[in-house]
């Protein structure tokens, strides 16, 4: 009986271990697959670091270099900056014209991602600010969240792409809500917002109470199962904006 049960809890463990181990390799496999289609989709200058385990993932990076390369847009901006900005301002210069205005709340990250921008020769396409969290109301709620006191330069209604990848994610309920309320006044009329680390309760609550704020626009969501998920809403047009971009 004891051999028995030995042996019925060796095999459930090798069954577990073999299930763990394709998921792993599904994973890297994914992974390269990604990789392989950013190089072939931007070439950079130097080899890309492999982002870090916060960071975006490869699959979620392709989306947005792949958004970037079908839309075409003259302004993004990105909260949180890394290899992300990078890949971005890559597809940028392969469009030939665009620029990418990137918040990170760490001075540090902010200089290190502005020298891999100048590593690869893409410096000239994106701008990395430093924008420490500051109490911040959005929603009724208050939140730590960027100061937005670096983009009083930034004109508005121009950003057609919003890729939110901040703050981190474990430093507060809801950390990312403030994104789309506070960021606003500078997306264009068809912006795109993509939501990473979307298989999270928190994100995927974010963006629900996004798309049930009527004074935010009427939003689309679709969400693509990469490494964390990711979250693509895209504005809708209604009568309102059609006639205000007529009128323009």
């Amino acid at each position: 009986m004891l051999n028995t049960l030995l042996l019925v809890l060796l095999l459930a463990a090798v069954v577990v271990a073999a299930i763990l181990l394709s998921r792993q390799l599904s994973l890297m496999a994914r992974r390269q697959e990604a990789w392989t289609a950013l190089y072939a989709s931007v070439p950079l200058a130097a080899p890309a670091a492999a982002p870090a385990a916060w960071a975006a993932s490869p699959e979620a990076l392709r989306h947005m270099v792949q958004t970037i390369l079908l839309y075409k847009p003259d302004l993004v901006i990105e909260l949180g900056s890394g290899s992300s900005t990078v890949w971005m301002a890559g597809a940028l210069e392969r469009n030939g014209h665009g620029h990418i205005v990137s918040l990170d709340h760490e001075a540090k990250f902010a200089e290190a991602t502005r020298q891999r921008l100048t590593q690869h020769r893409l410096s000239h396409r994106a701008q990395v600010l430093h924008a420490p969290l500051v109490p911040t109301t959005a929603g009724g709620r208050q939140y730590l969240w960027y100061d937005l006191a670096p983009l009083r330069d930034l004109p508005q209604g121009k950003a057609s792409l919003l890729v939110v990848d901040g703050p981190p994610g474990g430093s507060q309920r809801l950390a990312r809500y403030p994104a789309l309320p506070q960021l606003a006044p500078w997306l264009a009329q068809d912006a795109i917002v993509l939501l990473d680390d979307a298989a999270r309760k928190d994100e995927q609550q974010i963006a629900r109470l996004w798309i049930a704020d009527s004074s935010l626009g009427v939003w689309a969501q679709s969400f693509f199962p990469t490494e964390k998920g990711l979250s693509v809403l895209r504005r809708q047009a209604t009568s309102a904006n059609q006639a205000s971009v007529a009128a323009s």
